[in-house]
């Protein structure tokens, strides 16, 4: 008999790119319109979490996407998260702040960054993470650490890490597993992906291996569901600007089952 635990409802939310007011609001506005507190907030990358202008210099992103946004705010204690919010790397970081706790750490006040990879519990619920997208072909050099754009990419190793933990109740991930898309749901979408659709197969290894119940992700821009098994459902957010189809609302309930909420 499935052990029984206290019901949890949190949230999900897609790429934020440096619009930290807009997330709160958001959220803020569901929990006013259902009545309900949220536990805690998951984030699936490109949060961007800029303090300064030294941030901004190691984010590589095309320079009219290149802005300071609106972290400083809460990283200087003018705003605060609501909620504790949890987030992973995306491939569009400011990665020297990033570098400084691999393993992950306090980012500003109830604001806190996963690290590479790796497994935590959250509130009680075990959540497995694995930031960044699918290197390219060719081994990635961390070591030349003012080549930002390869901390864009996540290693081997940091696969392990998000696996070593065994299983978990949800992974959380920047890019897509290969198959939560086929191509011809996503044909005219941006960032459709190739002929196998969109997606990587280590992040695929990685969700068939910990069969969890949740698997959330962004990077792609635009939302959509579907099912990794019969166990196992797929959530893909959009960029903050989309408002409702940003973010996503669940609730853990008593015997570990994972529900998504409606409103």
């Amino acid at each position: 008999m499935p052990r029984k635990r206290e019901p949890v409802v949190f949230a999900a939310v897609g790429d934020v790119h440096g619009s930290h007011h807009a997330m709160v609001r958001l959220l803020g506005e569901w929990e006013k319109r259902q009545r309900q507190s949220l536990s805690f907030v998951l984030q699936v990358g490109d949060f961007e979490p800029v303090r300064d202008a030294l941030d901004l210099a190691s984010m590589p992103v095309p320079e009219k996407y290149r802005k300071l946004g609106d972290f400083a705010d809460f990283h200087e204690d003018r705003a605060e998260f609501p909620w504790p919010v949890w987030f992973v790397a995306g491939n569009h970081e400011p990665f020297a702040f990033l570098a400084s706790m691999v393993r992950g750490g306090q980012a500003a006040r109830n604001c806190y960054y996963l690290g590479r990879g790796g497994q935590r519990d959250i509130d009680g619920v075990r959540v497995a993470h694995l930031g960044g997208i699918s290197p390219p072909d060719g081994p990635l050099d961390r070591a030349q650490g003012r080549v930002w754009k390869n901390h864009a990419y996540f290693t081997e190793r940091e696969v392990e890490r998000a696996m070593a933990g065994g299983r978990a109740e949800i992974v959380l991930l920047h890019e897509w597993p290969r198959g939560a898309a086929s191509p011809g749901e996503v044909r005219g979408q941006r960032r459709a992906g190739g002929p196998q659709g969109p997606g990587n197969d280590s992040a695929r290894l990685l969700v068939d291996l910990l069969e969890p119940r949740l698997v959330l992700a962004g990077h792609r821009h635009w939302p959509h569901r579907s099912r990794l098994s019969e166990r196992t459902q797929f959530v893909g957010l959009a960029h903050i600007d989309k408002g409702p189809d940003a973010f996503a609302v669940f609730r853990r309930g008593e015997n570990g089952e994972i529900v998504e909420v409606t409103g």
